[in-house]
């Protein structure tokens, strides 16, 4: 076997059996906000094509950091293979919401795709599946699973999962619907991380006002932990239908930053979805428009690295139509190509890899002491070059030598580049591997020590 082969399938016998890491993520920009779109892939959210972002970005005039579609498990939980590829093709991120109903129908609970059947794995060969096609991708993968989750229209909502109930599920202190989407989501990403597929950056994703508005529907209560999640995001919407109460942009997020920014401290925030429906009647659409980027550019919520527009429209039950796309109106056009004209509009995303370690390797030494022989292990290694943030630390994992389940054994400073494992018997044997951990808490692919 070709060396590099060895060198690779050691690599990614390592990877299965140590801890996640994001070796592939994207990464918020030092300044600026990343300019991202819905581009209306119909109303299913799911026709996805090139040519349709293209026709967004030509309506923007900028480009797209990311494209956003839906992944209607309506059909079975399968990979959308075909627009990954027709985004990453374009030269945009894919974007998918991974979206556990059977039907698409809001305000109805779910019967197949439970939280519920989620949790009890019911479904881990298929989320297998689409991790294993999603891992295979040589690009980097943005995606979310419970869009809008305080919400109560989506039937992953706390509501139809056990509301505020407390006694049927886990914790009996903690409400059992949050509770059931938090462990829900928590196994979809541990499932694909025990795949390998640590090319996708994870999103958590809540609605800017809670229904119900309850103690317990708090977005806090939903969050699966920063171990689990990179980025989280928010929709923020102003009127949707021809009639409906005008709000301007920055009421509405200034209403939901606080409550948002709380949710973890050091997580970068994304604009998920924002939009507002053609009514003159009502209000200026164009003006709506204006303000809204003007509160962003301003730094108004300090935090926010990404801004994406919804651009779809449809048709109602009265006959009146929904109209959020940014060409509704000459005027509205012309103020999002004014708006996101400025540089701090970003079109390119920042996709980094954290390296592994360079030149790992492990040395028995042995050390005579006045009552005993000392088995010694000295692993040494190098840091590789940064391609992200800042190192902080190595961690170091051991297993019994053929085979086994890797632990943590220890973790040094970022400016360590060995490590001691100290009295071991001379019979024991190991096999270790070193992992670069960055100060945003990112942990590298495994390197395996060489002998």
């Amino acid at each position: 076997m070709d060396r590099r082969l060895r060198v690779l399938a050691a690599c990614l016998l390592a990877a299965a059996l140590l801890p996640a890491a994001n070796y592939r993520r994207l990464a918020p920009p030092p300044a600026g906000m990343y300019h991202a779109a819905f581009p209306f892939f119909a109303n299913t959210e799911d026709r996805v094509s090139a040519e349709k972002v293209a026709a967004f970005e030509a309506l923007a005039g900028k480009r797209v950091a990311w494209a956003y579609f839906s992944d209607n498990w309506t059909e079975g939980i399968r990979f959308p293979l075909a627009a990954a590829l027709a985004i990453h093709g374009h030269g945009a991120v894919p974007f998918v919401r991974l979206m556990a109903w059977s039907r698409i129908e809001q305000g109805v609970p779910e019967r197949t795709y439970t939280l519920q059947r989620i949790i009890d794995g019911v479904f881990d060969r298929e989320l297998g599946e689409w991790a294993d096609q999603a891992a295979a991708l040589p690009f980097a993968l943005l995606a979310e699973f419970g869009t809008e989750v305080n919400g109560d229209w989506f039937p992953w909502n706390g509501v139809y999962n056990g509301g505020g109930d407390c006694g049927d599920y886990g914790d009996p202190a903690l409400a059992d619907g949050p509770e059931r989407f938090r462990d829900a989501y928590r196994h979809i990403i541990g499932l694909f991380r025990q795949h390998g597929a640590h090319n996708v950056t994870w999103f958590f994703h809540v609605n800017a006002e809670s229904w119900p508005r309850a103690g317990w529907n708090r977005m806090a209560a939903y969050y699966p932990g920063d171990d689990f999640i990179d980025w989280i995001g928010v929709s923020v919407y102003g009127s949707q239908a021809p009639g409906d109460d005008w709000t301007g942009f920055a009421p509405l997020l200034d209403a939901a930053y606080p409550e948002l920014a709380a949710v973890s401290a050091t997580k970068p925030l994304a604009l998920l979805e924002f939009a507002v429906a053609e009514d003159p009647r009502r209000g200026d659409k164009g003006q709506w428009i204006a303000s809204a980027l003007r509160a962003l550019r301003a730094g108004r919520y300090p935090r926010l690295r990404a801004g994406c527009w919804w651009h779809e429209a449809w048709e109602n039950d009265d006959g009146s139509v929904s109209d959020l796309r940014i060409d509704s109106s000459p005027g509205a056009l012309a103020a999002y190509r004014a708006g996101v004209a400025d540089p701090f509009f970003l079109p390119q995303a920042q996709v980094v890899a954290l390296l592994p370690p360079a030149h790992a390797r492990q040395q028995r030494l042995e050390n005579d002491l006045i009552f005993y022989r000392e088995a010694v292990d000295r692993i040494t290694w190098e840091p590789a070059p940064l391609a992200g943030a800042p190192l902080s630390a190595f961690r170091v994992y051991r297993r019994p030598a053929g085979g086994g389940s890797y632990a943590r054994v220890a973790e040094v400073p970022a400016d360590a580049q060995a490590w001691d494992a100290r009295g071991l018997k001379p019979g024991e044997s190991f096999e270790y591997a070193v992992t670069a951990v960055d100060t945003e808490g990112n942990e590298s692919e495994p390197a395996a020590c060489a002998r």
